[in-house]
């Protein structure tokens, strides 16, 4: 299970950020159906609403234009809010997901090795 387990890992530390922002103004995105590759062009005077969530460590970092200050916009502070909160429950329904798969993959280990499969 070593080489495996070494790939699962490195997946595992390339997905401990998860970042959501919200744009109001000029975007450009390429490769929109290809996520693998999809790049997103952000013009440097837009307002943005970035949070950057890591993880591992549980840190939350937001950043917000001074147009989004409170009383401003408060139906889109409130939208990224809640896009917050959507990318929360995502992650924890997908930890979820990789517990339950690595606990079968596991047995699975375990079971292969007491039939002796390499």
């Amino acid at each position: 299970m070593g080489k495996l387990a070494d790939k699962i890992f490195d997946s595992l530390k390339a997905i401990q950020e998860l970042q959501i922002i919200t744009v109001v103004g000029k975007v450009t995105v390429s490769n929109i159906f290809d996520p693998g590759n999809r790049q997103i062009e952000i013009d440097p005077d837009q307002q943005t609403m970035v949070t950057s969530i890591n993880l591992v460590q549980g840190d939350i970092t937001s950043g917000l234009d001074k147009a989004f200050a409170p009383g401003q916009d408060d139906a889109l502070r409130e939208f990224h809010e809640r896009q917050v909160k959507l990318g929360n429950d995502i992650i924890n329904r997908n930890l979820k997901l990789l517990k339950e798969m690595a606990t079968e993959i596991i047995e699975i280990a375990k079971q292969e090795k007491k039939e002796g499969l390499p």
